[in-house]
């Protein structure tokens, strides 16, 4: 349950880091056809101006500026039809404009017009970032192409290809992560890492990846310290980072430890650390740390914890349960917890504890024959029914895969 839930926080967290920028306006003039005859090379730089403007420009501004490119590159296509670069801004137009038979069209002749057809450092280029946009859960493709290309041609588009190598990598260890490979997706999003170069927000974000991708190949002790690392590096987002290693030292059973980081959240909501969510996040921090409590065996704490918690989130089934256990463990009222690990129940019939616990409150805690006897059947008849509802509610990311706890 706890690798859909990274999973979870892994496509999210990357929204930023997938999409790319191209190029900087300052770059334009050096992405042009080689040995093009001037009139046209002074044309390209033209059109490249407008691919470079197009590309940070909004949806519909986008939009208007590559249908203007198509026009200025229409004549070009028409008079110097075998000149490479032609075909190469033709093919980056359409990858941006997300026209994938055009790209493709593009990329076709641009290979047909260099005599090193797609081993050409353009077609390699253009290839690369055509996977990107319309194939990504083949991003492997681009991210064997796009290191060779900047060992062979160093010097061409330097930056727009370190930038797609850092995509490539970004989406190919998403990838890795679906196919539950998870040490390859921690190889891969540091290499994104070191791709994100001087990007200081870029590498930030991949190096949050990784801490969590770290955490799904169950190297909890790596994920620890790279939060950790993070927390120091990026003050600005400690919050989000101590929410993190707060789930990494629960699961290492550093429950003191994981209790302070859970604290240091909620204590940070007030002085404003924290963006918009904030508030939800702190309430999800007292609810986790109302566990950690509960197992350091500071029950009156742990219960006001998560009676915060379940004020907000009053159709929650897993803190009744949670609150059922404290009233149990920590005061000895089994007839308080009796009604809220009943309602856990009807609403999850899935999570084996809870009906453990209620089998056993029958049984010991309220003694109910009759109850005990109906609850004890549906334990030992209907364990594989509740695992694979279970299994498949992770599939589908309930909950962040935490459907029992």
């Amino acid at each position: 349950m706890r690798r859909s839930l990274v999973a979870t926080i892994v496509g999210s967290i990357l929204v930023g880091a997938a999409a790319w920028t191209l190029l900087r306006r300052s770059e334009s003039a050096a992405v042009r056809a080689p040995a093009a005859s001037s009139e046209t090379e002074l044309r390209l730089v033209e059109i490249w101006r407008s691919i470079v403007a197009a590309n940070r420009a909004a949806s519909a501004e986008r939009i208007a500026i590559l249908d203007s490119a198509r026009r200025e590159l229409l004549p070009l296509e028409t008079n110097h039809a075998d000149e490479a670069g032609v075909h190469f801004a033709r093919g980056v137009i359409e990858v941006l404009a997300h026209k994938e038979a055009d790209a493709q069209a593009a990329y076709m002749r641009l290979v047909a017009a260099t005599p090193s057809g797609v081993t050409h450092r353009m077609s390699v280029y253009l290839r690369s970032i055509h996977v990107l946009e319309f194939d990504p859960k083949h991003a492997a493709e681009a991210v064997r192409l796009l290191p060779a290309l900047q060992a062979r041609a160093p010097d061409f588009m330097p930056e727009p290809v370190r930038r797609a190598l850092f995509r490539a990598l970004v989406l190919d260890h998403e990838s890795k992560i679906e196919a539950e490979r998870y040490d390859e997706a921690v190889d891969l999003i540091g290499r994104a890492v070191d791709a994100a170069g001087a990007d200081v927000a870029l590498a930030l974000e991949a190096r949050r990846a990784r801490a969590l991708a770290l955490a799904l190949a169950d190297r909890w002790a790596e994920s620890e310290a790279a939060w950790r690392q993070l927390i120091i590096d990026d003050p600005d987002s400690a919050t989000g980072s101590r929410f993190r290693l707060a789930a990494a030292l629960a699961f290492q059973n550093k429950t003191a430890d994981a209790e302070a980081a859970y604290s240091a959240v909620i204590d940070a909501v007030p002085r404003g650390v924290v963006g918009p969510g904030s508030a939800e996040e702190q309430l999800i921090a007292r609810f986790r740390r109302g566990n950690c409590r509960r197992i350091l065996g500071r029950f009156g704490e742990a219960k006001a914890d998560i009676e915060a918690y379940l004020a907000a989130h009053p159709a929650d089934y897993r803190a009744k349960y949670w609150l059922a256990v404290v009233l149990i463990d920590g005061f000895a009222k089994p007839e308080a917890a009796e009604p809220l690990l009943i309602a856990a129940h009807e609403v999850a019939p899935w999570c084996e504890t809870y009906l453990r616990l209620l089998v056993s409150l029958y049984e010991d805690l309220r003694p109910d024959p009759e109850k005990a006897a109906v609850l004890r059947k549906e334990l030992e008849t209907g364990r594989e029914a509740r695992t694979a509802r279970r299994e498949e509610l992770v599939k589908q990311g309930f909950l962040e895969g935490r459907v029992c706890d």
